[in-house]
């Protein structure tokens, strides 16, 4: 009856309650006018409340799952506070955004009958009553963790590696400079026009350590050394030039300026990718 449908808590309640109405309407087709409207009030009825507990479920669902630990963990530090000196931590970065992870599994257990896939990323299922309800920046968020996950986590692994190489294409002043590179525990030496040198992130350490050698003999430093993302921080802070899965980057210090090549194993230059830029912790699923 109405205060049993109301009352359902479980999905299978709903289910079982949504068959049984279903199978009401149908039955009621030749029944009086009165018996059709109240047993189609009915049904109006109860599919609203199953809808509302089901998108009360998922808010209590988000706020355990994802909203806690992310407003803890992932959005007070660097990259996604591009002011914070404190960069996420690998280990909570592959945590919520890995394979398997918290947003993830989120996605897997609670969102993916009511969302579909489209050229743009994900979108809420529109011919689907919960979906109909999904708030689009909730949603956007789901995408935009899919697009970190492809980008920077092998298949299958809570563990981010991006595998690049590196290239010193030309500085200014531009003649006699010679750079010795260490990038997260990877040195190079390297000069203009030297065949790229290939290193993987997150790396053993953290760091960007540059000195330069003027053919005078003069040195000038480039130094970065905040936690395991100095990379990234690096790249972000550049003039950069990107084309594809390659950005060519220019810093400038010490009266130098010297222009790098990072070309990645990805399909975009992780580091500056919009999703990544863009990404907030969901609050409320509706």
């Amino acid at each position: 009856n109405r205060i049993q449908a109301g009352l359902a808590q479980t999905e299978a309640d709903r289910t079982m309650l949504v068959a049984a109405l279903t199978s009401l309407i149908r039955s009621s087709s030749g029944a009086p006018q009165e018996i059709a409207d109240m047993n189609n009030a009915i049904n109006v009825e109860f599919r609203t409340e199953s809808e509302n507990a089901t998108i009360a479920d998922l808010n209590r669902a988000l706020n355990r799952e994802i909203t806690q630990f992310c407003t803890e963990e992932i959005a007070p530090f660097f990259p996604f506070r591009a002011g914070s000196s404190t960069h996420v931590p690998i280990p909570a970065f592959g945590e919520f955004f890995g394979h398997g992870g918290l947003m993830d599994q989120f996605f897997t257990t609670h969102l993916r009958d009511h969302v579909v896939p489209t050229s743009d990323g994900l979108r809420a299922n529109t011919s689907d009553p919960i979906g109909q309800r999904l708030s689009t920046f909730a949603v956007k968020q789901f995408d935009n963790a899919e697009q970190i996950r492809r980008a920077f986590f092998p298949p299958g692994s809570q563990t981010p590696q991006l595998n690049m190489s590196f290239q010193y294409l030309k500085s200014t002043p531009p003649n006699g400079i010679v750079a010795f590179v260490t990038v997260h525990g990877t040195s190079m030496r390297m000069s203009p026009g030297d065949a790229p040198e290939s290193f993987a992130w997150p790396g053993d350490s953290f760091g960007w350590d540059v000195r330069v050698v003027h053919g005078t003999g003069q040195e000038a430093f480039d130094r970065v050394s905040q936690g395991r993302w100095d990379i990234g921080k690096v790249i972000m802070d550049g003039r950069n030039k990107v084309n594809g899965n390659v950005v060519d980057t220019t810093r400038t210090f010490d009266g130098v300026s010297i222009t790098y090549r990072i070309e990645f194993d990805s399909r975009t230059v992780p580091f500056l990718m919009r999703e990544l830029r863009d990404f907030k912790c969901p609050n409320a699923m509706d």
